[in-house]
C-alpha cells in the first residue's frame, strides 16, 4: 500500500475533491519542470497490431484520426462513459490519490466519452509520444506550458475547441463535461490535424515463467470515511474484467470495462512545483521500475524503462516482455507500494 502521513493525505484529498482536483488556468506559468521528469523527444518505431477484446464494434476501418481524451475518475465522475471503447487506457493518479485516465480512441467509435477534465504534465508526456490530437478541459500551470512548448495538438474544451464538448444536465459541474469520437473527428479536421499509426505495447510470446492470476488489486487508497478506492482487474477466461472497491466497473451505458492485457508499472513521482494545483505530481519516467505484464489468466515480473519512442518498455532477464492482445490498460502507481495479487 502506498503509505503517507495521513494528515497530509487527508488535506490533500480534501482538497482535490472540494476543488475538483482541477487547476484549469492561472496569470502565470511556471518554469519546467526538472529534467529527470521530461524524456527526450521520442523516435517513432513499428509496432505490431493486434485483434481488441469486444465489445464495442470497431468502425469499418478506424477512426480518421487517433485521439487521446483525458477522463475524470472522481467518485462524481463514475460512472464514466466511452473507457470501454478505448484502445489503450492509462491510469495515473492526479491528486489526493485521485486518478485519471489518458485514454486512446484509434479503432472504435464512442458516443459519448467523459467526464472530460484537464490535463497533467504526464498526460502531455504521453502524448507526445503517441502523436495524437489531446482532447482535454484545460489544464494546471505547467501542463498547459507544455502543450504549448512541445506544440501538442490541442483540444482544450476551455481554450478553443468548446464548440466540440457539452454538459450533460444530470450532473453537476465539473464532473458533467462530454464529447464522442464524432465531434473530436470534426474539431480534428476543422484544426488540420493529423496523427500517426498509435503504438501499440510490443506483442510477443508469454513469459515462459509467467505464474497463474485470477486477480490483481490496486489499493490507491483507503480512508474512510472520506475516500475508498480500490482498482482491480479480474480474470474471467476471456478477458481482464475491471473492478472498482471490489464491484464490477460499467460504464453509463452498462458495459463493463475489459482488457486483454494489463500492465502494472511501479514509477517513482515527486512533487509538481505548479504553486496553484496542491498536491500535483509529476511522474519521473527516467528512472525506471518494477513491472508486471497481466495476460491469459498469468502474470510475468520484469522491469520497466524509458524507450527512444517515449514509452515504457518491459523486460525481463534482458529480453522484451511482450504484451497480449488488446485492449491495453497501463496501471501507474506509487514505486513504494506492494501490488497484490490472486
Amino acid at each position: 500500500m502506498h503509505v503517507r502521513g495521513p494528515g497530509l493525505v487527508t488535506l490533500a484529498l480534501c482538497v482535490a475533491l472540494t476543488a475538483g482536483a482541477c487547476a484549469q488556468s492561472a496569470p502565470t506559468a511556471a518554469p519546467p519542470p526538472a529534467a529527470s521528469a521530461v524524456p527526450p523527444a521520442p523516435v517513432r518505431a513499428a509496432s505490431s497490431s493486434v485483434a481488441a477484446v469486444p465489445p464495442p464494434p470497431p468502425a469499418p476501418a478506424g477512426l480518421p484520426v487517433p485521439v487521446a481524451v483525458v477522463v475524470e475518475n472522481a467518485p462524481d465522475a463514475r460512472p464514466q462513459a466511452g473507457l470501454d471503447a478505448a484502445d489503450i487506457v492509462w491510469e495515473i493518479s492526479a491528486e489526493g490519490f485521485i486518478t485519471r485516465f489518458f485514454a486512446i480512441f484509434s479503432s472504435h467509435t464512442a458516443a459519448k466519452i467523459g467526464p472530460v477534465r484537464s490535463t497533467r504534465l504526464y498526460f502531455d508526456q504521453l502524448d507526445r509520444a503517441y502523436g495524437l490530437p489531446l482532447a482535454h478541459a484545460g489544464g494546471n500551470v505547467d501542463a498547459l506550458a507544455w502543450i504549448g512548448t512541445w506544440r501538442l495538438q490541442n483540444l482544450d474544451a476551455i481554450y478553443g475547441s468548446g464548440g466540440y464538448f457539452w454538459r450533460s444536465t444530470d450532473r453537476r459541474a465539473p464532473h458533467n463535461l462530454y464529447t464522442s469520437t464524432d465531434m473530436l473527428e470534426k474539431a480534428v479536421h476543422a484544426a488540420g490535424y493529423t496523427a500517426p499509426k498509435v503504438l501499440s505495447p510490443a506483442t510477443g510470446a508469454p513469459a515462459p515463467d509467467a505464474l497463474p492470476t485470477a486477480s490483481v488489486a490496486l489499493n490507491y487508497l483507503t480512508d474512510p470515511p472520506i475516500y475508498t478506492y480500490v482498482a482491480g482487474w479480474q480474470w474471467d477466461a476471456t478477458a481482464w474484467v475491471r473492478t472498482v472497491n471490489g464491484a464490477v466497473q460499467v460504464m453509463a451505458d452498462g458495459h463493463q470495462v475489459r482488457a486483454g492485457t494489463v500492465i502494472v508499472l511501479a514509477v517513482p513521482d515527486a512533487p509538481d512545483p505548479d504553486p496553484y494545483t496542491t498536491g500535483a505530481l509529476q511522474m519521473l519516467w527516467s528512472v525506471g521500475g518494477k513491472a508486471w505484464v497481466l495476460r491469459g489468466g498469468a502474470r510475468a515480473e520484469g522491469t520497466w524503462a524509458m524507450g527512444a519512442d517515449g514509452l515504457p518498455g518491459v523486460s525481463a532477464g534482458g529480453q522484451p516482455l511482450g504484451a497480449g492482445v488488446g485492449p491495453y490498460w497501463y496501471e501507474v502507481v506509487p514505486s513504494t507500494w506492494q501490488v497484490s495479487f490472486t
